[in-house]
């Protein structure tokens, strides 16, 4: 009716035309971002599945939408390895019939609509479930940092009596980092101690090289002698290490490699990744607890025990730390070796985490998973809140401390706590615990999990975006007419 209504008339004017095509774009912007399409973004790329499950393949679709859904198998596969079905040559299926997997291996699938239109294409990967010994243990971590960081001033009280702060009178200040000392590399504070006592030796002024808020500065600072311990000093305390309380989140029996924290070490001075070297996780012990409130996160007080290292840090990457434990870590709850979930396996619901709040003791509590984004790769896979009335009158809710607490649902591992809510201590973000066994190199992912999807490889996407827009369009000319 709109097309017959310019019949006999003149042609738009340019004005107009660009009007109309304002609108155009309008509407494809509005079709673009409507919740539908967004969900069509979201079709995952990748799927794994344990040997003996029958093929899950997670679609957040409205059931119109998935009815008219097919999965048709790559031709030069031998199906019959990998996927059982009721007759042996089907190449296609759908979601009331999906298959067994049997053994494992990697299947190559297209999307289809009405059986005709590809969608997108996807990677089915079998393997064998990945067995994991849960944590819970409250951990310390340490880790060598480069130079040496100003805990706080040491006065030197020479033979008057009279106490003395070369460091300080000379503009240093607790936070600075130590680089260097007379063009020397720090590696620990013994390093410093001998090139001052050599400096105060000669009578010379020690040079020094430091970093403040990113930026470095040289200074040079005058040795003054310690009768307590005969020997120069420049009257500081220093740290060749930093420390951190986090929860061990589980580990391979078989290798005793381990996972923690789930999420990444930064410099609390540059928000960088820290490159670790020597680092090492002991035991703590939780002493205390300061709860945490709106605005304001808790967090645990942990005594580190530094001489009974439990593992090596060999890897910090943005999915916590990694390495090998020295010694089994023991938990009670769990004496037998349990499943990773993968991500679709995951679902809203009750879960349970494991976390310590007094002393050594591992304790349970009950969570609720509120909502699963399976294809977010920052260590936010997960919206989780607690629900336990222990654990929030003891602690509030997550608190500092609580990184890397395993999550347990259905008998299976599927994430570790890694962020709490400033505004609401009872709620926070957790890790799927497929991405920290990827981490391990324990599979390897064929495809980038989450990665975007060109236009290109998404034709539904075309057609709902233009059959958006015309309705659109065709709208606003009929109330225009």
């Amino acid at each position: 009716m709109a097309c017959r209504r310019w019949i006999g008339r003149k042609w738009p004017s340019s004005i107009l035309l660009r009007q109309i095509i304002g609108l155009i774009l309008i509407g494809l912007l509005v079709g673009g971002i409507s919740q539908p399409l967004q969900v069509f973004w979201a079709l995952p790329p990748q799927v794994k599945v344990s040997v003996g499950e029958r093929l899950q393949i997670p679609l957040e679709l409205p059931e119109a939408i998935k009815n008219r859904l097919s999965f048709r198998i790559n031709r030069n596969q031998e199906i019959g390895k990998v996927l059982s079905f009721n007759s042996p040559r089907e190449e296609t299926f759908d979601l009331k019939k999906l298959p067994v997997v049997e053994h494992p291996g990697t299947i190559d699938l297209e999307v289809c609509l009405f059986g005709l239109i590809p969608i997108k294409k996807m990677v089915v990967t079998v393997t064998s479930p990945v067995y994991v010994v849960p944590g819970g243990q409250s951990i310390g971590v340490f880790f060598r940092t480069s130079g040496l960081m100003i805990l706080n001033y040491a006065p030197i009280r020479d033979t008057t009596g009279q106490e003395l702060s070369p460091g300080k009178k000379g503009g240093l200040l607790p936070g600075d980092i130590i680089l260097q000392a007379d063009g020397q590399e720090l590696v620990d504070e013994f390093d410093l101690a001998k090139i001052v006592n050599l400096a105060g030796q000669r009578g010379d002024l020690v040079h020094l090289v430091i970093e403040r808020d990113t930026e470095k500065q040289e200074v040079r600072i005058k040795p003054v002698y310690c009768p307590e311990t005969t020997r120069y000093r420049i009257g500081l305390l220093v740290r060749d290490n930093s420390a951190g309380v986090g929860t061990l989140t589980f580990y391979l029996p078989e290798t005793q490699v381990y996972a923690a924290l789930g999420h990444v070490i930064v410099d609390s001075r540059t928000n960088q990744e820290i490159e670790i070297s020597k680092g090492k996780i002991v035991p703590a012990q939780v002493q205390g607890i300061q709860p945490g409130r709106r605005g304001n996160p808790g967090e645990k007080i942990g005594v580190l025990e530094d001489k009974t290292p439990l593992g090596t840090i060999e890897k910090n990457s943005p999915y916590g730390i990694y390495g090998r434990l020295s010694q089994p870590a023991h938990n009670p709850w769990f004496i037998e070796p349990i499943p990773v979930a993968w991500r679709y396996q995951v679902h809203e619901g009750m879960a349970q985490i494991l976390t310590v709040v007094k002393g050594n003791q591992i304790e349970v509590f009950n969570v609720q998973i509120e909502k699963v984004m399976p294809e977010r790769l920052d260590g936010k896979g997960m919206i989780i809140r607690v629900i336990d009335p222990q654990l929030i009158n003891t602690t509030g809710g997550i608190i500092q401390g609580m990184s890397g607490s395993p999550i347990i649902q259905d008998g299976r591992l599927i994430g570790a706590v890694t962020h709490v809510f400033v505004n609401d201590p009872t709620r926070g973000y957790a890790l799927m615990a497929e991405y920290m066994l990827s981490e391990m190199n324990q599979f390897t992912d064929p495809t980038t999990v989450g990665q975007k999807v060109f236009l290109a490889d998404n034709f539904l996407f075309f057609i709902y975006i233009i059959s958006n827009s015309l309705l659109f369009w065709q709208k606003l000319l009929a109330d225009a007419v």
